[in-house]
């Protein structure tokens, strides 16, 4: 069972799971942080970016549909949230970004991508070939 829920307003929640099977029983607490929700309208008038390749082997390139006019940040996050890289893209780049991952362990990634109060995310896949 794959458990969801959506949340409809910013702020700080307490996620509690409990699973028990065959007599044995597991209790894992959280607390996730939902900053800028937002609707399906809302959702296309931000920060449009491409991530390629994904899966990957080691490096990811973030190129942004159009310039960005403020400075952006951009962070990798492991699984448990946890902040592995983070990079500020000055205003009027307009080169790809580069995200090295050489060196993690394979599995899925998050890319967050911030600027204008806002906050984007988009998994990568990292396939390495060791």
């Amino acid at each position: 069972v794959n458990p969801t829920h959506q949340f409809n307003q910013s702020g700080a929640y307490v996620v509690n799971l409990q699973a028990n099977s065959a007599g044995c029983d597991d209790d894992y607490n959280r607390v996730l942080t939902v900053v800028n929700t937002v609707g399906v309208e809302e959702a296309t008038q931000g920060i449009s970016f491409q991530a390629w390749p994904n899966p990957t082997n080691g490096k990811v390139y973030l190129q942004f549909e159009q310039t960005p006019t403020k400075a952006i940040t951009i962070r990798l996050l492991d699984a448990t949230g946890k902040t592995i890289h983070r990079k500020v893209v000055a205003p009027g780049n307009t080169a790809p970004v580069a995200l090295d991952l050489d060196g993690l362990s394979d599995g899925v990634y998050l890319i967050q991508v911030e600027g204008g109060g806002r906050l984007w995310n988009r998994k990568v896949s990292l396939h390495s070939q060791r």
